[in-house]
């Protein structure tokens, strides 16, 4: 509006208010042409900006730098006073604080103490999770959805981060001033937040293709380690420390299996071990479990499992059979201290392991069977040489104890004779280690006061204790 004054009377006519209307056409014209003039330079400064912002992110792979530099363009772009970026956690449906700017540490403290919940829409960023959608709050002291941890806030732009209809979490722009932000700068918040998915995206891909490097070369390692450890207790280790490399697990515990029971083979831990002695699996529990399906069994979460009802300690655990053709060898255990979601990407790499860690234990297995065979036919070799080169009967005793005795490594050996007319059993030779319960050569028996040599003779077949 233009308002002329005079103080003489009739000092206007008619004419100069047609003179005074045009002028005013000018005017008006002329601030047209300022304020579009100055709309179009702030938007060829943001796009400015966006292109600088969308050469760096692309450029930086490292997510807390980017959003740094992300945050300082936004706030000369939006004239914001703070920033924050939400990450969203799919596994607990709900966003973390992750980085912050021009909040004081208390509040950055308070911020990162807690989570909000998508499902319950809490908070504004809460909101925007859940909805997918932007939120411009001209007076966030009159909108329920914000949550008051600042009183100096009072207006907030809020956008969400996706990347393909994937939520990666929620952008937060805030000023100290209502009406601070204009449907302009939502767009801007909008244009950055798609920059931010694209770029976070794209440090995922390198970030998990690095991973996967890193964990093909371990695997490789682990596997070539494998192939040449043919000592069980030392292959044993290796695959309990790999296993422990290639994942978070905070320990991992290898079962073998002698059907129908489950034999310790070892464990390792990252930390000292609470456990003094070796584990017993219980036969309602995961690994027996494991065993009798053939099957990898995955908990994320004990406490929730029906495995664990007698058993809880809030964290995960992951049981996977190691197998030779169809038949279960050993179950390979990794426990997690917290609830733990596994991905493929870390299954696949668990299962290539263990598919190594079976093949290893297998050929092993068929390594000490082998040196086995060939001991005993040594031994048989020596002992057949020792006994046709004696005429002694009692030097042939000797002999064929000292060899009964390395055959299966005891300290103890008896050589009898059956007199099965008699009924009777004759000690031979007795190698009884204690003086006092070894018997004399000659010492003679009445074979029904031996109940266990009674089913000997019934059956016809080895007893072992």
């Amino acid at each position: 509006m233009i308002c002329l004054d005079r103080a003489l009377v009739n000092y206007y006519h008619e004419q100069d208010g047609v003179r005074l209307a045009a002028f005013a056409d000018l005017a008006a014209a002329a601030l047209n042409n300022a304020e579009l003039l100055r709309q179009a330079e702030r938007r060829a400064q943001q796009l400015s900006l966006l292109y600088d912002a969308g050469l760096t992110l692309n450029r930086v792979l490292n997510s807390r730098i980017q959003l740094e530099f992300l945050f300082q363009i936004a706030r000369r772009t939006l004239r914001s006073d703070q920033m924050a970026f939400y990450r969203y956690l799919p596994e607990r449906d709900a966003l973390c604080f992750e980085l912050g700017i021009g909040m004081s540490d208390q509040i950055r403290a308070q911020l990162e103490a807690r989570e909000f919940s998508v499902a319950r829409a809490e908070g504004l960023a809460g909101w925007v999770a859940q909805q997918r959608l932007p939120a411009l709050v001209s007076d966030v002291t009159n909108d329920a959805r914000w949550l008051a941890l600042q009183a100096q806030v009072r207006a907030a732009l809020a956008a969400p981060v996706e990347h393909e209809n994937e939520l990666r979490g929620v952008l937060l722009a805030m000023s100290y001033h209502t009406d601070a932000f204009t449907t302009q700068d939502e767009r801007m918040l909008i244009l950055l937040a798609n920059q931010v998915a694209a770029a976070m995206e794209l440090t995922r891909l390198f970030g998990a293709q690095a991973r996967r490097q890193q964990e093909l070369e371990t695997l490789r390692e682990a596997n070539l380690l494998f192939a040449a450890t043919f000592d069980r207790a030392v292959l044993i280790d290796q695959i309990l420390a790999y296993t422990l490399r290639l994942t978070q697990g905070v320990s991992a515990h290898l079962f073998l299996y002698e059907e129908p029971r489950l034999i310790f083979g070892g464990m390792k831990w990252t930390e000292r071990t609470p456990f003094d002695r070796p584990l017993v699996p219980r036969q309602d529990g995961l690994t027996y479990a494991v065993v009798r399906s053939g099957e990898m069994i995955v908990v994320d979460d004990v406490n929730a499992h029906p495995l664990f009802v007698e058993r809880q300690w809030g964290g995960a655990i992951i049981g996977l059979p190691l197998r030779s053709g169809t038949q279960v060898r050993a179950v390979l255990n990794v426990i997690y201290r917290e609830p733990h979601h596994f991905d493929t990407d870390e299954l696949r790499v668990l299962q290539l392991l263990v598919d190594q860690a079976a093949i290893a234990l297998e050929n092993a297995r068929n390594y000490a069977e082998t040196q086995r065979q060939l001991r005993d036919a040594q031994l048989l070799h020596r002992a057949g040489r020792a006994i046709t080169r004696t005429l002694s009967f009692t030097e042939m005793l000797e002999r064929l104890a000292d060899f009964f005795m390395q055959a299966v490594s005891v300290e103890a050996c008896c050589i009898s004779m059956l007199d099965v007319p008699r009924n009777n059993l004759i000690v031979m030779l007795d190698r009884d280690p204690i003086a006092a319960t070894r018997e004399a050569p000659g010492a003679t028996y009445h074979i029904s006061e031996i109940p266990y040599l009674q089913t000997f003779l019934k059956n016809q077949r080895r007893l072992l204790p």
